[in-house]
């Protein structure tokens, strides 16, 4: 696709900004001009998404054959980024079985929002749902299978989409572990865990102290971040996902990515990893991105050697007890873990997410009703069935009983 510029057109008398635009770009169209302007942007953003930061989304696209082609849509003013958003085309999906759009997805992405500057959020939401309704596209709506609830993010999005009278159809929801530096720090984080798992780490404890001197560290020195970036591949290596094909190492493209992604994020001082040496060697390292005021523990690499040491659980307390300290300026850190994760035994706080999809068309608006009535019959006719055959049931052995 090339890139191409759709007007922010309003109803008359409509209050809306002056002047700016939406622009969607394919990879081809990323120049070293607009590259600039998304980092800016990612200075200047109030909500910040690192899986849709340009050193990330520049990364995948180049090296992850598997995944679609990225289209990057902009609101711009006459002289700033306002927003950037990557999506993907799909042709339907089992929620909006139409033509829509869906925020871009990968092996390793873990949220699904925008990144927004400071101050104009709102604005800039306003004249993308604008394109969306009145635009010359064909595109019947916008999907988010990663949304978080009840972030700043959700707040804008819900204030502008209900202003326009879009419809939101919210799909499954859940929550991973997360950690609140600001209520859990020093003492708190041993004292918030089950008197038998404190008893088991400390047992763990001493098992890697057996193999020598145990340090826990917050690598932040940008001369060592390949370095880091090179230790986590070889141990991510190590354990059950290089059987299955899905470490970082068992392919060359995922190295490749990982690599230049770290570099980009590095360049901006937007990444550190915390790890567990012996003897000044890593048995365990977890890769951070760094977004605003939340961390977001991207990968982890362990030795499955260490495994009676439970190195898993000690980092991730180790964090909780020192993030705050040496982490200044970060107020969270999300796991990017599934639901159900280790990490929920020893991180008490959660992050809600839910799958969202905006209608933001007629044709989109009647096959969403029609996919919600046939969702409703079904469910419906499961409700009877379940009820019946329970009650067949219950009936056949009361007759049975009688005839006993």
């Amino acid at each position: 696709m090339s890139a191409h510029l759709i007007s922010s057109r309003r109803p008359p008398g409509h209050c809306s900004p002056t002047h700016w635009r939406v622009r969607c770009r394919s990879l081809a169209d990323i120049d070293d001009r607009f590259r600039q302007q998304w980092e800016e942007l990612e200075q200047d953003a109030g909500i910040l998404n690192p899986f849709q930061s340009s050193h990330y989304v520049l990364a995948a696209a180049r090296n992850l054959n598997e995944v679609a082609p990225p289209l990057i849509l902009t609101v711009e003013s006459p002289h700033d980024l306002q927003a950037v958003m990557v999506f993907e085309t799909v042709c339907g999906t089992r929620r909006l079985p139409v033509r829509h759009l869906r925020a871009w997805q990968t092996p390793h992405t873990y949220l699904d929002a925008p990144v927004l500057r400071t101050g104009s959020a709102e604005r800039a939401m306003e004249v993308f749902w604008n394109f969306l309704l009145k635009g010359v596209h064909e595109w019947h709506g916008v999907e988010f299978p990663r949304f978080p609830n009840h972030d700043p993010v959700s707040r804008v999005f819900d204030g502008t989409s209900q202003a326009e009278k879009i419809p939101c159809l919210k799909g499954t929801c859940w929550e991973r572990a997360s950690l609140n530096l600001l209520e859990c720090r020093g003492d708190q984080a041993v004292q918030q865990l089950s008197i038998k798992r404190a008893r088991s780490l400390r047992r763990g404890w001493r098992e890697l102290a057996k193999r020598g001197n145990v340090q826990f560290q917050i690598q932040r020195d940008s001369d060592q971040m390949a370095r880091c970036a090179e230790e986590l591949m070889q141990l991510e290596s190590l354990g059950w996902k290089s059987e299955t094909g899905t470490a970082l190492a068992s392919q060359a493209a995922h190295q490749r990515f990982f690599r230049e992604m770290i570099a980009g994020f590095n360049r901006q001082q937007s990444v550190f990893f915390t790890q567990i040496t012996v003897n000044g060697t890593a048995i365990i390292s977890v890769a951070h991105l760094l977004a605003n005021e939340t961390a977001y523990a991207f990968k982890l690499g362990w030795d499955p050697r260490t495994e009676r040491g439970c190195p898993g659980f000690q980092i991730k307390l180790r964090m909780a007890a020192e993030g705050y300290e040496q982490l200044p300026g970060v107020n969270r850190i999300d796991s990017c873990s599934s639901p159900g994760s280790f990490i929920e035994h020893v991180w008490p706080h959660r992050r809600a997410f839910c799958n969202r999809t905006y209608v933001t068309s007629p044709v989109g608006n009647l096959t969403a009703t029609m996919v919600n009535g046939l969702r409703w019959v079904r469910n419906k006719s499961r409700e009877v069935s379940r009820t019946w055959f329970h009650s067949d049931f219950d009936r056949r052995n009361d007759s049975q009983k009688e005839h006993a």
